[in-house]
């Protein structure tokens, strides 16, 4: 004998059970199958109908899929094109709508009161949105819609140019704690309710953060947080729109990965930057002068004298000193060259380079010097001198560079390379040993620091 509705109902009640489902995890599922989504589907429905109401046909292939049953004679309905009286004596369809993506000629054979009512209020609502304003209005309120405050943006416009600007003066740790404050502020305002407008001006915001996060991190010889920081500074240069963000971004990459003895990944780094820097910015000059020693440091002779005439090129249309951390200047591109003649071994002209370097740096008001970059400097000299063989000179400049008070991660690089230089004399000068010593107990990133 067929099975009735009833034995049918149970029947699927059982399978539900024996899944452990109720009718909100049917809802769920049936939700999901229908395309709708997990909440696409209320659960009183559900329950309407494991309580003995009309099934819609168009469920029927999903729920014998979910719970493997065959319930053809219960979910069958009338067509949905049959029309009868209801008790009032009105006409009324048989069926209501069956959702997107079900067969047209599916529907549900209750509440056909409310679904004539629906159709006649629909009909009503179009007819007026041809002259009011109102639906236009609404939408364009909810674009405009905004949690966050007049002058906000401004307000954290204002403390990144104050940071940056301020960076060679703050002490490491201090710049850190603002940084990662603004960061976090940015961030939630990225979480809350902006335009779209805003959003993209938050997320540049957040991404030039990053990166200046990703320069102290370097500073503070946290090499692994630091590249991390770059690339969540590129991501959201991505997000903005907005390439600059993104060439900063491999700007300090290429620096942190140079400085952690991965140069093909400092090279790769810079190429990528340079690609997104808009022509003409201090970015794409920055650029220009890290492709220069990131190919010297690869050994690419022919990559770096094609690279190092682009910077020169650079170089002429820059003021000699720059300021704050996203700048470019001729000193600093032309500071580059010396680790680029000392990397292809032509101690030289990386000495030549290096000296030039150190008198422009001098040259300028003491308030306005870097005493990092200067250190820097220092140590190429010094690092040409020993390979030249001029290690009282050479020990000479490193300890000058010892003496930084903006001591970074870069200078403790810096001064370990030169060691490396040192070490095959150390037996015949004794003050070798001492230099030595005196490396081993500076600690970086109490005094503050440049990105270099």
């Amino acid at each position: 004998m067929a099975p009735t509705p009833t034995d049918t109902l149970s029947r699927t009640r059982a399978a539900c059970e024996a899944k452990g489902w109720g009718p909100s995890r049917l809802a769920r599922e049936l939700g999901i199958a229908e395309g709708r989504g997990p909440r696409g589907l209320g659960r009183h429905a559900v329950r309407r109908w494991m309580t003995g109401g009309q099934a819609p046909v168009y469920w029927r292939p999903w729920i014998e899929k979910l719970l493997d049953l065959d319930l053809a004679p219960y979910l069958d309905a009338p067509s949905p094109a049959t029309v009868v009286q209801d008790r009032a004596g009105e006409a009324t369809a048989d069926v209501c709508a069956a959702p997107p993506g079900a067969p047209p000629d599916l529907g549900d054979a209750t509440n056909r009161r409310d679904a004539l009512k629906t159709a006649a209020l629909a009909a009503a609502a179009t007819a007026a949105d041809i002259t009011s304003p109102t639906a236009a209005l609404a939408y364009t309120r909810r674009l405009e819609a905004t949690a966050i405050g007049p002058g906000t943006l401004d307000h954290l416009e204002g403390q990144l140019e104050r940071l940056t600007a301020h960076y060679a003066a703050t002490p490491a740790r201090e710049a850190w704690r603002t940084a990662r404050s603004l960061r976090a502020e940015t961030a939630q305002l990225m979480e809350g309710r902006h335009t779209l407008v805003q959003g993209r001006e938050l997320a540049r915001l957040a991404g030039m953060l990053s990166v200046v996060l990703g320069w102290l991190a370097h500073d503070m010889g946290a090499a692994t947080a630091a590249e991390a920081w770059c690339r969540d500074g590129y991501a959201h240069g991505l997000q903005a729109e907005v390439p600059e963000v993104c060439a900063w971004a491999d700007d300090a990459r290429a620096t942190i990965c140079l400085y952690d003895d991965r140069p093909g990944q400092a090279l790769a780094a810079a190429e990528r930057g340079a690609a997104h820097a808009p022509a003409g910015s201090p970015a794409a000059a920055r650029l220009a002068g890290q492709l220069s020693r990131t190919s010297a440091a690869v050994g690419r002779q022919d990559t770096f004298a094609a690279a190092h005439r682009t910077a020169l090129r650079h170089v002429e249309q820059l003021p000699a000193h720059g300021a704050g951390l996203f700048s470019a200047d001729a000193v600093r591109l032309r500071s580059f060259d010396a680790s680029s003649y000392l990397a292809l071994d032509q101690p030289s002209r990386a000495l030549n380079a290096a000296e030039d370097a150190i008198r422009q740096y001098r040259s300028v008001p003491y308030r306005q010097q870097s005493p990092t970059r200067m250190a820097i400097a220092q140590l190429d000299a010094a690092e040409a001198h020993a390979a030249l063989g001029q290690l009282d000179t050479a020990l000479a400049l490193g300890q000058d560079a010892l003496d930084c008070q903006r001591m970074v991660s870069a200078i403790t690089s810096r001064t370990t390379r030169l060691l490396r230089r040192l070490r095959p004399h150390r037996h015949r000068h004794p003050q070798i040993q001492e230099f030595t010593r005196t490396t081993a107990t500076v600690t970086v990133g109490e005094r503050g620091g440049w990105g270099e």
